[in-house]
């Protein structure tokens, strides 16, 4: 099991890596879907229950970048 703090340590790793929007882009895609896809199966949620924790998922990734890599959140939102 992933704890909440080394998951976030693993998410700031990897955002603190980029330099690039659209490769960080794609590779924080994959992860959301790797992810998101791993708690939607082992929960076994309803379609509507998967929406939301992919949403979920995508709402703290952009709470990360905006904190921790303003520069980033910049160039995402031009």
């Amino acid at each position: 099991m992933i704890r909440s703090n080394a998951f976030s340590e693993m998410l700031l790793a990897h955002v603190r890596k980029f330099t690039d929007p659209e490769q960080f882009l794609l590779e924080t895609n994959s992860i959301v879907l790797n992810i998101g896809g791993l708690i939607c199966d082992a929960l076994e949620l309803s379609e509507e229950a998967e929406d939301e924790v992919f949403a979920a998922l995508r709402a703290g990734i952009k709470e990360i970048i905006r904190e921790y890599r303003p520069d980033l959140h910049a160039l995402l939102h031009q």
